[in-house]
């Protein structure tokens, strides 16, 4: 945080806060200049952006927080190979594959809300319409933000446009906060309910309409939650010490690596601050819950969803991924098992 807000661990946070009479806009320079007067998580070695104006009138290049230069090099590795590229107000026009390249992280890739809904986008890109797909935003405000599950068709007017239409559209005021808290108890409470439906969430549908189809909550962040209080929904210390009994509504159906008393296994459980109501606590509550118990239709309620290794849970139940931008998790990303 702070007057410059930074990725941790990249670079200095040298970001122009407001204009100047000097720099009407906004203007990012290179780890190790003073725009800054922040001090904190500095990292000389890992530098964050540099902007580089070239004066082609001036036969300069202006960088460094203005100084002006002959020409720039940048020295970087690929592959083992060390590769030096220098520019300056002499030198040919950029090559179309560097304007391109550009064009593309500006139009896409420039802020942290673009890249998410890039990203997003991309990961879903190869959805067919075998897969039914919803939207819902974390603050869930407005209302008509949500979309809920149907097939992911294509076509105008149908449920992947819908789904763009709501990605794209997406936009987040400057000081709000980040609920992943409330956002992951709306979804799994609209699972669970034995309406098929959320009062919050406007037009949702029933979203379980099979017993053996597997159920995802994907989330994408850009940090932290911080939300002021709790959901009104509480789970307590869902991944503490032991594994839950199990109960017509939690963990039906035998796991031979999860018998209820035993220690959590590494993966799952919890390190030495342990918390209540953690995100990760209401993210094993509705994998543990059975959405669809015995008190359900028949029809919806058989125990048959098809088990892996990965996710061995039979019983219909939620499984939470989450994605975030600037965040420092845990888990090693290298030994996901």
């Amino acid at each position: 945080g702070g007057s410059n807000d930074k990725w941790r661990g990249y670079g200095k946070g040298t970001c122009q806060a407001e204009k100047t009479s000097v720099y009407k806009y906004p203007k990012f320079v290179k780890a190790g200049s003073d725009l800054a007067a922040a001090v904190d998580n500095y990292d000389y070695d890992n530098a964050a952006f540099e902007l580089v104006e070239l004066n082609f009138s001036g036969k300069k290049v202006i960088v460094r927080n203005g100084a002006p230069t002959d020409s720039i090099s940048h020295t970087f590795e690929v592959d083992g190979e060390t590769i030096t590229i220098t520019r300056d107000t002499s030198s040919a026009a950029p090559d179309t594959s560097e304007l391109v390249n550009y064009a593309n992280w500006f139009a896409y890739y420039r802020t942290r809300m673009l890249a998410a809904k890039t990203v997003t986008s991309l990961a879903f890109s190869d959805l067919t319409d075998k897969f039914r797909v919803g939207f819902h935003t974390l603050s869930n405000v407005p209302a008509t933000d949500f979309l809920t599950v149907a097939d992911f068709g294509g076509g105008a007017g149908n449920q992947r446009d819908k789904w763009h239409q709501k990605l794209f559209g997406v936009t987040v005021p400057m000081g709000n906060d980040t609920p992943l808290l409330d956002g992951v108890v709306r979804v799994g409470e609209w699972f669970k309910s034995s309406s098929g439906s959320h009062p919050e969430l406007t037009g949702s549908t029933n979203p379980i309409n099979l017993s053996c189809q597997k159920n995802f909550h994907m989330m994408f962040t850009d940090g932290y939650t911080n939300q002021p209080a709790k959901p009104t929904v509480t789970v307590g210390n869902v991944d503490g010490n032991a594994i839950p009994a199990k109960a017509d509504d939690t963990m039906p159906v035998d796991i031979l690596e999860l018998k209820p008393g035993d220690p959590w296994p590494d993966r799952l459980k919890e390190g030495a601050s342990a918390v209540d109501d953690s995100l990760s606590d209401y993210a094993l509550h509705y994998w543990l819950k059975d959405l669809r118990p015995p008190s359900f239709d028949k029809g919806v309620a058989e125990n048959n969803v098809p088990a892996t290794e990965k996710d061995p849970a039979k019983w219909q139940h939620l499984n939470f991924a989450g994605l975030s931008l600037g965040t420092e998790g845990v888990l090693s990303s290298l030994n996901v098992s």
